[in-house]
């Protein structure tokens, strides 16, 4: 294929990592209600969520904060496998690199959430606290305990979508109710018309003056050692945003073409190898749709618009997925139909 312009430009063009300045507002947001300036810093705690382009909560947090505290809490009740353990490594280790380029550190935590993120405010004096929204069954009980509890103790508490095309409560049928059948949910989607552009990435942002101690993260011995067998993975894989990026331009220059037929052989160079960056977060759903269709109706990629179509049909199965666990929970343990 011959492209215009280097792959990664064709990439930032149609979901950029846009700038903006930062700076503290007078007065913030909470659960609808008006409070007075913040004086504390902002925490912005990191989940799934590994980067700092199209970071809704993160751009709240230097937009609104005098100061944000990037925060990573490895909590024992979301403890992974081995291979997720090395990829988590190395994307925060990304992470931290991106987090410095724009001035801010990235303090490590380990231990249950809540008591973390309590012991942290204490420390730091955080007026706010800030996170993009998960939704799987685990996860909601938690942050939702967390929001309430820490907005009747008077902090600002504030959660934002980040990791979906839509929402799960932004799709229902005719009748109000959740999907359970993919094609029309799928219909539905495209009918709500392309999700929101990608959303800046902060060019500078101030950190608290006195940082709270951060765990080291070679301390969570999260990389084999004896034996190391991951040591195939680092010629393949490359965790964090810059990675996911790269694989994001490689797979529109030359593996979306004719998707429809090569995405069913995986040694192929015709499936997107997303799948790891979108579990953590180190590239949303938003930026890889309007990547894919804006390299594809530019004619800066040589795929077609059915192709684009139906990779991004596959990236609505991730989306229904999460639909169906917001609103049937039980999934993971009982089945769908119990005929």
């Amino acid at each position: 294929a011959t492209w215009s312009k280097p792959p990664r430009q064709i990439v930032e063009k149609f979901a950029p990592p846009l700038i903006q300045r930062g700076g503290p507002a007078v007065f913030i947001q909470n659960g609808g209600k008006r409070l007075r300036q913040m004086s504390g810093p902002v925490l912005m705690w990191f989940r799934r969520d590994l980067r700092v382009a199209d970071n809704a909560a993160l751009s709240w947090a230097v937009r609104h904060g005098p100061s944000v505290l990037p925060i990573y809490i490895r909590d024992s009740a979301d403890f992974m496998g081995g291979a997720s353990d090395w990829w988590l490594h190395h994307s925060l280790d990304a992470l931290a690199a991106r987090l410095k380029d724009i001035g801010l550190p990235l303090i490590l935590r380990e231990g249950p959430a809540e008591a973390a993120l309590t012991q942290l405010i204490a420390e730091t004096g955080a007026s706010a606290l800030c996170w993009n929204r998960l939704y799987d069954p685990a996860t909601r009980p938690r942050d939702e305990a967390i929001k309430t509890g820490f907005r009747e103790k008077g902090l600002t508490v504030e959660s934002f979508a980040g990791n979906v095309i839509r929402e799960p409560w932004e799709m229902k049928t005719g009748a109000g109710t959740p999907y359970s059948v993919f094609t029309p949910y799928w219909k539905a989607i495209l009918a709500a018309g392309d999700p929101p552009q990608p959303s800046p990435a902060p060019k500078t942002a101030k950190p608290p003056s006195t940082l709270p101690e951060s765990d080291r993260l070679p301390t969570w011995r999260l990389l084999p050692t004896k034996p190391d067998w991951a040591a195939g993975f680092r010629a393949v894989w490359e965790p964090g945003e810059t990675g996911a990026v790269e694989r994001l331009t490689a797979f529109l220059e030359d593996g979306l073409r004719q998707y429809g037929k090569r995405r069913d052989f995986p040694a192929d160079t015709g499936v997107s190898r997303l799948s790891p960056h979108l579990h953590f977060g180190e590239i949303s759903a938003h930026q890889v749709w309007h990547a894919t269709l804006g390299a594809v109706r530019s004619g800066a990629s040589p795929a077609s618009e059915s192709d684009a179509m139906a990779f991004l049909r596959e990236l609505g199965w991730r989306d229904f997925s999460h639909h169906l666990l917001f609103f049937r929970p039980a999934m993971e343990t009982e089945n769908f139909n119990t005929r």
